[in-house]
């Protein structure tokens, strides 16, 4: 059986590469402590447990999972009673919210000559990562369901065991670039205006001397990303149009840095790691995209580092999830005036010749 689970890991694992489907694999050591009085009284209270399993997402925060454990009491209560133990082999369900996971998996148990039906129930988390491999801890309660046999113990085994739990992700697909759709009607084009203006409702951006800043409260308050990844969402295609089109309109914006900054959920290492990603994600779509030249253009990811708000609160840790354009070369170097607008003003009409042939007029 634990040769059948090993195969089993295996051929998953090498579908997902074939697949490019991502499939995060776990191996969870850990202590086991049986419940029930008559198990203890027997095999003693504590043991050692190891569990391997497999999951493959379904829809969202949903995932199926393959995969069992084995629990082992070395030291029974007796000499004359063997050590005992039991492998769990089965498949599941996992629901993850980041950076938490609950499971609930149904399973074949194997102990000794016997074969017998059970559940199990599992919670845990990640803590954070040393390079691609997610730790952090877990819990489970294993029941196995015990038939009316006789001369046999009528008591249901009920086994818990906790530990620390190793995943790595296999089979993720890279980053596809993005690929802005043509509106069927284009959109009116935003305006631009400078800090020392007087923005409308329609404005996405703000330009001061050292920020193209993003202007709130809209609902373009941010670059956006899906959950838990660096993939832009479209809602932040037309904002990101607006940032090249200030670096379009205005060439002496040599050089622009971009930003990625997160909350403080989490391990710092991580935050820090998907911060830069998105950070680069927004830059390769300003040049691939937009056009931008790639010598105007670096990323770099903050993490929580430089929060603009509390971390204490939904709103404050919403603040601190952000994207920042800060401008760190220029070619004019203007001091801390206003920018000049956008367009050039006016040329003042030509002077009207005097009678004399004096362009000013007098005699």
């Amino acid at each position: 059986m634990s040769k059948l689970l090993a195969a089993a890991l295996c051929a998953a694992a090498a579908t997902a590469g074939a697949q490019n489907i991502p499939v995060e694999l776990r191996v969870e050591p850990g202590a086991a402590f049986f419940v029930s009085a008559s198990q203890q009284a027997r095999y003693g209270p504590a043991g050692a447990a190891v569990g391997a399993r497999a999951d493959v997402p379904l829809w969202r925060f949903l995932s199926a999972e393959l995969g069992g454990g084995y629990v082992v009491f070395p030291f029974p209560a007796s000499p004359d009673t063997p050590p005992g133990g039991a492998l769990a082999l089965g498949a599941g369900l996992r629901a993850t919210f980041r950076p938490a996971w609950l499971e609930a998996a149904g399973h074949l148990v194997v102990s000794g000559a016997n074969l017998r039906f059970g559940y199990e129930l599992g919670a845990g988390g990640d803590l954070g990562k040393v390079g691609p491999i997610s730790i952090g801890p877990y819990v489970r309660f294993l029941h196995v369901i015990q038939p009316p046999t006789p001369l046999q113990d009528p008591t249901s085994p009920m086994v818990l065991s906790a530990g620390v739990s190793l995943s790595v992700i296999l089979g993720a697909p890279e980053p596809a670039p993005v690929v802005a759709e043509a509106p069927a009607k284009p959109p009116a084009k935003p305006r631009v205006v400078s800090a020392s203006q007087i923005a409308s409702g329609d404005d996405l951006v703000v330009l001061t001397h050292d920020k193209i800043q993003i202007r709130a409260p809209t609902r373009f308050e941010t670059i956006s990303f899906e959950p838990g990844t660096a993939q832009i969402t479209k809602d932040s295609y037309l904002l990101l149009a607006t940032v090249a089109k200030v670096m379009f309109l205005h060439p002496e914006i040599r050089r622009v840095q971009i930003q990625g900054h997160s909350d403080s959920v989490g391990a710092p290492a991580t935050n820090r790691e998907i911060s830069g990603r998105r950070a680069e994600a927004v830059r390769k779509h300003l040049i691939e995209v937009n056009g931008v030249e790639s010598d105007r253009l670096e990323a770099i990811g903050y993490g929580p580092d430089k929060p603009v708000a509390s971390n204490d609160t939904p709103e404050g840790r919403a603040q601190n999830r952000r994207v920042e354009f800060v401008i760190t070369e220029r070619a004019d170097e203007p001091g801390e005036g206003p920018l000049p607008p956008l367009a050039p003003p006016p040329a003042p009409p030509a002077p009207t010749p005097g009678p004399s042939g004096d362009p000013s007029g007098s005699r």
